[in-house]
């Protein structure tokens, strides 16, 4: 069945602190009663539109494997509307298509995955309305969701991880040329060890680190977030963080481990958390650090690491953070550190409800 476009509101993953993702009102959309039959449209289609299940499915042990290849000038979302269950798996190869509102709920704590539980290696693909909430597995160390280094462009909208208890990076990112991900929220990623391996985001290998990525990550919550020393660990170059709010992660940071000349704007840290930087010709500008926060240049020994030179650090302010910057570094200028309160959650957090503030 077609109909013509009307308002369609999508079921917002991040409902509670970012607005809900905005399709294109110029698509048609044709409604199914199921997500098997959108898969199957989605197959024959040919043209721009938006495929639509209305009937929201929980599915059990299942491997939802979609290959899709159009056109650069087709536009097609597939609204799947599917909780996956139990020893679920999800895959997306092929090429410039989007998916939105798929729940990976759960997991199974008795089953060893033999694999990522999330594949990604299309290109030009837009996953929507992801969650990830609580998934047990019985592997002690598993990466949860690749995204392979084929996945060029890749972008993730208004999509939510939630809870990772085991070892292993929870979104792994081969080499993020292009990436964009906004208005998504990372979460309770608990302890695991002292040594690497549980980052809340990876963004490559140290073998990337003179690469340029040109990634973005945008309006993003970091909480909770204490698997791994780096909340978020940058191996690659020239990419771009803003908007983004990282609270209560008990000393983890943001790290720009093998990297030069990225941009960290316009970003509030929270409650004992912070950024350290390795690399060269970085640029800060309106950071916001609130108790006990703090922002590292680095010199750590070891031939791996670069120390942080040639740095810019414009705008910094700071509220009970008696050691806002520490400079190890080499070169670097940091310009107007100030004591105040410029940014707020409320500033970053477009649809931040009023007891969260």
């Amino acid at each position: 069945m077609i109909s013509l476009r009307a308002p369609l509101a999508l079921p917002n993953a991040v409902s509670g602190y970012y607005p809900e993702y905005t399709l294109n009102d110029k698509l048609p959309i044709k409604n199914f009663n199921s997500y098997d039959a959108v898969l199957k449209a989605a197959r024959e289609n040919k043209e721009s539109c938006i495929l639509y299940n209305t009937n929201l499915q929980t599915l059990q042990n299942i491997t939802l494997d979609i290959n899709l290849t159009y056109p650069k000038d087709v536009e097609v979302v597939l609204i799947l509307n599917v909780n996956l269950t139990g020893y679920s798996t999800l895959r997306l190869s092929g090429s410039n298509y989007a998916v939105s509102s798929i729940s990976i709920i759960g997991g199974d704590k008795d089953k060893t995955y033999s694999d990522h539980i999330v594949n990604i290696s299309a290109s030009k693909v837009k996953l929507i309305n992801f969650t990830m909430d609580n998934v047990k597995s019985k592997n002690k160390d598993i990466d949860y969701i690749r995204v392979s280094e084929s996945a060029i462009e890749f972008q993730l909208h208004n999509s939510k991880l939630d809870g990772k208890s085991n070892i292993g990076v929870f979104l792994r990112l081969d080499f993020p040329l292009k990436h964009y991900i906004k208005y998504s929220v990372f979460q309770n990623f608990y302890p695991i060890s002292s040594g690497n391996g549980g980052e809340m985001i990876r963004m490559a290998t140290g073998t990337f680190e003179k690469k340029d990525a040109f990634a973005t990550i945008d309006y993003c919550y970091f909480k909770n977030c204490q698997g791994d020393p780096e909340i978020v660990s940058i191996k690659c170059s020239s990419n771009t963080i803003k908007n983004c709010v990282f609270e209560d992660n008990k000393g983890k940071r943001l790290v720009l481990r093998h990297s030069h000349k990225d941009t960290i704007e316009n970003c509030l840290f929270l409650k004992n958390t912070g950024i350290r930087i390795y690399g060269t010709k970085h640029k800060l500008k309106n950071i916001q650090l609130t108790d006990g926060c703090n922002i590292l240049l680095d010199n750590k020994s070891g031939s791996s690491y670069v120390v942080a030179s040639d740095c810019v650090l414009e705008n910094i302010y700071y509220h009970n953070s008696p050691n806002p910057v520490t400079n190890k570094g080499k070169n670097n200028k940091v310009i107007n550190v100030v004591e105040t309160i410029k940014i707020t959650k409320k500033d970053l957090m477009p649809g931040l409800i009023v007891s969260e503030i």
